[in-house]
């Protein structure tokens, strides 16, 4: 089963926000950093790798509660693909080394 992490990206754009990468890990061996399309102001992230929403009701609020959604649908999305091709794919085709698959 595939595990996958947030992390925030080191660049901003001209608002001042950062893009949300998604790290999946695949396999011991097969590790993929993906980007979501989604971006959150640097002050927005937690220290647990997540949206810190604001207590306080608001447009600002609204929004951030949709990335989050966004989010963990996109993860969904990535999970079940990969345990889809798991599931499909011959085992052998990962133990080659060097890059070297069949």
């Amino acid at each position: 089963m595939a595990k996958v992490t947030y992390v925030l990206a080191q660049g901003e754009n001209s608002a001042g926000e950062s893009q949300v990468n998604f790290r999946v890990y695949v396999s011991r061996e097969l590790r993929v950093r993906v980007p979501s399309g989604i971006w959150v102001d640097r002050k927005r992230w937690g220290k647990k790798n997540d949206i810190n929403i604001p207590n306080i009701p608001g447009e600002e609020r609204d929004a951030l509660l949709a990335k989050r959604a966004k989010l963990k649908e996109l993860v969904d999305v990535i999970e079940t693909s990969v345990e889809r091709v798991a599931r499909k794919v011959d085992p052998a085709h990962f133990a080659a080394k060097d890059g070297d698959f069949r």
